[in-house]
């Protein structure tokens, strides 16, 4: 983060309105992985209004997508669809099938915590299709899942076992071990509430199992971070 900070203060500096515009909008995105989505839709606004004359138009359009994946973390559903509708014919008029369908996913996304499941299926079955067509298997996973949600939430129980069975050869596919987490778990309540609670426990059991491996790979990583710039300290002290 205080690399992009110093960033945007140069570009700020040498009133660069490009550069500006997308450090502000980097900001935002690492804003949007710690968790911290005011802050993230703080800098997306900025980044938009700066670059707006500054910015190619296609670039834009992510920046109305973030600033929709922001005000849905903040539970605002209908800012964040207003955004995801603009950015869809946006993406569009262009073209642009990654755009297309990962904004198909958002609004689905949407729909479903809304509680319009019917609406919520029909985005992310078209998601699902642009995301077949290009072949982006992580992107087909977060579909068939999301689809299995909207029948778990429909009480369909079966049908919601059969995307979670799906979603998760994807997830495999794309070594994805976050989205095997979230499917197991999904899996083990699906089968739970369908009456089959050796199944149930069958999943549960990798889902705590992946959990804890992904708990363990992220102490590791700090721990070997640490090290290191414990050890760079070390050689700035000796020189």
């Amino acid at each position: 983060l205080k690399y992009i900070i110093k960033s945007l203060k140069v570009s700020e500096k040498m009133n660069d309105k490009a550069n500006t515009a997308e450090a502000l909008y980097q900001a935002g995105n690492l804003y949007l992985r710690l968790d911290e989505p005011r802050k993230a839709l703080k800098y997306f606004q900025k980044g938009r209004e700066t670059g707006k004359d500054a910015v190619a138009k296609q670039r834009l359009i992510y920046y109305i997508n973030n600033t929709g994946i922001a005000y849905m973390e903040l539970k605002q559903y209908n800012r964040a669809l207003d955004n995801f509708q603009k950015a869809l014919t946006l993406f569009t008029g262009y073209g642009n099938k990654f755009g297309i369908s990962h904004t198909l996913l958002n609004i689905g996304i949407i729909y479903l915590k809304s509680g319009h499941y019917q609406e919520s299926l029909k985005y992310l079955h078209k998601g699902l299709k642009t995301f077949e067509e290009t072949g982006d298997r992580g992107g087909m996973c977060r579909a068939l899942f999301h689809i299995g949600n909207n029948y778990f939430k429909m009480k369909h129980y079966k049908r919601a076992i059969s995307y979670y069975h799906e979603a998760l050869k994807k997830a495999r596919e794309a070594d994805d071990n976050l989205m095997t987490q979230y499917i197991c778990e999904n899996y083990s309540e699906g089968y739970a509430a369908s009456g089959d609670y050796k199944e149930s426990l069958k999943y549960h059991k990798l889902f705590t199992k992946i959990k804890d491996n992904l708990v363990n790979e992220k102490k590791n990583k700090q721990i070997a971070e640490l090290q290191e710039r414990y050890e760079a300290e070390k050689r700035t002290k000796e020189i």
